[in-house]
């Protein structure tokens, strides 16, 4: 694995962490500010006229795009025009005109869906490996990571400490020291993720699950376990397809709590007994 090679995955979800975790004169926090507000403008736009318009260097231009993952600005610029894709499709996923009924018939082929293959041996056999396992580590894209760290925090509950790493903020050297005593979780439904790290990750020695919809059999050979977390037959293998759906919205949020559950009802006999 290349040392010190961070995620260059989402920039829509790059900047809004960057915009969030820092103060706001904070340089990085100006850059990330005026790069939202001018997304669909990011392709066509000069190093010039953003440090410009930030009162910035060129060279604090540089530092921020390396520090989002990309080597130069024009391929910064490059990757905006997927960044842009996934803004309209939040639209598209809520354009409905009669959305509450369209949501519900959604959410509850979703939750069927889910229900079937979380009932499963493989389901059984991933709760052993968390069990059984030294380290757990769950990677996940930053702005799908919400449900991930509410399962952390229920894991704790019952004993069991594992680690979230995610997109924004991980470097994948972090997992180099992961082995076949350990277990990584990735979790990407759309499937974007799984496909900007799994040359990285393909070879390494640790048990790994990927939680997906997409079918694709380029993830075939990269994991051990593969929840398709969908009836859909969806598959892309190459170029990363920007979507929003019921799915990406809701199913890992819903697997999670399922899997929290069937490892309680497991373990639960080995839960220190309160002295109270």
């Amino acid at each position: 694995m290349k040392k010190d090679r961070r995620i260059a995955f989402n920039i829509l979800t790059s900047l809004l962490s960057i915009m969030n975790q820092n103060d706001e004169s904070n340089v990085d926090c100006v850059l990330a500010k005026y790069l939202l507000e001018h997304l669909n403008e990011i392709p066509k736009l000069s190093i010039y006229k953003l440090a410009d318009a930030c009162y910035v260097s060129r060279s604090s231009i540089h530092r921020f795009v390396r520090s989002c993952g990309y080597e130069s600005f024009r391929e910064f610029k490059k990757a905006s025009v997927d960044a842009d894709m996934h803004r309209r499709r939040f639209i598209q996923y809520t354009d409905f005109t009669d959305y509450p009924v369209h949501l519900k018939y959604q959410t509850m082929q979703m939750m069927e869906d889910v229900t079937r293959i979380a009932d499963s041996e493989e389901m059984n056999r991933t709760i052993e490996a968390i069990h059984d396992s030294r380290e757990v580590v769950f990677l996940v894209a930053d702005d799908s990571s919400s449900p991930v760290r509410v399962f952390q925090q229920q894991m704790t509950a019952v004993n069991k400490i594992i680690r979230v790493l995610t997109s924004s903020n991980t470097n994948l050297s972090m997992i180099d020291s992961l082995t076949d005593k350990d277990l990584l979780v990735v979790c990407s439904i759309s499937g974007n993720f799984a496909i900007i790290i799994n040359d990285d990750i393909h070879d390494m020695s640790m048990k790994k699950i990927l939680l997906t919809t997409n079918r694709t059999t380029l993830f075939s050979s990269s994991y051990d376990t593969i929840f398709y977390l969908s009836s859909y037959r969806f598959s892309a293998s190459s170029n990363l397809v920007a979507s929003q759906n019921i799915y990406t919205a809701y199913s890992l949020s819903y697997f999670l709590d399922l899997l929290f559950h069937f490892y309680y009802v497991r373990y639960q006999s080995e839960l220190k007994k309160d002295p109270h």
